[in-house]
Parts: C-alpha cells; sequence; structure tokens
C-alpha cells in the first residue's frame, strides 16, 4: 500500500510541474501578459504564396540552403519544433542558411502574442489570409510532400531538392544532417 501511494505521489508532482509547463507554453489564457504582442506587430512581415516560392527559390540562386518551417502558434508540437527551428537560425550565418519561418495563423496577434515570448533571430512570415491553398500549389510545384497541415519542416539544398522532414523525437539531429548534406551539394 505503501509503495502505491509513493506512486501516486510521484506521478502527481510530476504531472503538475508538467502542467505547469504546459500552461507557460500557452502564454496570455493560463497567466502570461495579454499585451506582449502588441509591440511585436511590426516584426512580422505579411507575405502571399508567390512570395514565399521567391524566398524558397532564393535559396538557391543564392548558393545556399533553405531552412522552411511552417506552424501555427496554437499548435503544441509546432512549439516543440519552433525551439529547434531558432536553434538553427542561431547556429548557421545568413550566408550558411537561408530560413523562413511561416505563419498560417488565422490571427496575427494570436502570432505576434507568441513570438513576444520566444523571439526569433529571423523575421517571422505570416501567410495572409486566402492564401493557403496557393502555398500548397507552389510547394507542390518546387517539389515538396506538403499536404497543407503543420508543423511542417523541408530541408531545401542548393540545387532546390526538398528535404521533408517527418514529425518524430530525433527531428532536430534530422534536421542538422539535412543542413549539413545541403552545405555540401552543387547546384
Amino acid at each position: 500500500m505503501f509503495k502505491i501511494l509513493i506512486v501516486i505521489v510521484v506521478l502527481g508532482v510530476g504531472g503538475w510541474f508538467g502542467y505547469q509547463n504546459y500552461g507557460s507554453m500557452l502564454g496570455a489564457e493560463f497567466g502570461g501578459d495579454p499585451n506582449a504582442g502588441k509591440n511585436y506587430v511590426a516584426n512580422i512581415i505579411k507575405v502571399n504564396a508567390s512570395q514565399v516560392e521567391y524566398l524558397i527559390t532564393s535559396g538557391s540562386r543564392n548558393q545556399r540552403p533553405t531552412l522552411l518551417f511552417i506552424f501555427e502558434s496554437g499548435c503544441l508540437m509546432c512549439k516543440w519544433h519552433y525551439s529547434d527551428i531558432t536553434h538553427f537560425a542561431k547556429q548557421y550565418t545568413r550566408n550558411q542558411l537561408n530560413v523562413i519561418i511561416l505563419s498560417l495563423d488565422s490571427d496575427e496577434m494570436v502570432l505576434a502574442d507568441f513570438l513576444a515570448k520566444d523571439p526569433p533571430t529571423v523575421r517571422p512570415l505570416f501567410l495572409k489570409q486566402g492564401e493557403r491553398e496557393n502555398l500548397f500549389s507552389v510547394l507542390r510545384k518546387l517539389g515538396s510532400d506538403y499536404d497543407g497541415g503543420v508543423p511542417h519542416i523541408s530541408v531545401i539544398n542548393k540545387a532546390g531538392h526538398f528535404d521533408d522532414i517527418g514529425i518524430g523525437w530525433d527531428r532536430k539531429n534530422k534536421i542538422n544532417g539535412f543542413i549539413l548534406r545541403s552545405l555540401d551539394v552543387k547546384a
């Protein structure tokens, strides 16, 4: 009976700490600053699908790979991947790696609130409303297996070839492996 009580206490405390961390990830609705993103809206660049296409292909034109991250700020898996993407944006210089962080959020204030808590080292892009289908078409045309969902991560090498990275626990190593391999690809 004593062993069962210890297990319940340990799980209860662990669950409580997990809940606290989860709540802090979700932001204002769990006690965060509801005005945190108001000053951050100016850092968000609104784009359409053809502008995203231009940015993706600029990597190969400039002889550097591109890391593309498509997300929504309310998606828990996206938040975990976001930290990996910002890590790579800091690890590699702009001349080594073109990093595109693209939000599919429906409201730019939601995105601004999210980014104010953990600002990226590159300016985030906000896909304009009504452009999601166009983005899907553009990415498919360029060779991505993008299915319209989030999160989505691709490494596009210097030759313009897409390596779409699946969701998994070893994603950081996979992303870095594709980046390192892409840095060696001749266009």
